[in-house]
């Protein structure tokens, strides 16, 4: 697997984790206060997942092109 790929799958992780937090303190304990925290931390998860996907093809193109010089 890629280093994208695991980036992914580690954030993916991380969402999990915080959507679970999410639902045990809102859903099971009606708490809300933490809603400011659920909300930075998906868009930081998410705009990383987006930087690491948007990386990949960039990275691959730089080295083809590298390697084309090179040739």
């Amino acid at each position: 697997m890629s280093a994208a790929a695991h980036r992914c799958l580690f954030l993916t992780l991380c969402m999990i984790v915080v959507l679970g937090i999410q639902l045990t303190a809102r859903g099971y304990f009606d708490y809300h206060e933490l809603k400011p925290l659920y909300a930075t931390s998906v868009w930081i998860i998410n705009l990383s997942t987006l930087a690491a996907v948007y990386q990949y093809p960039i990275k691959h193109t730089r080295m083809y092109l590298k390697k084309s010089k090179e040739a």
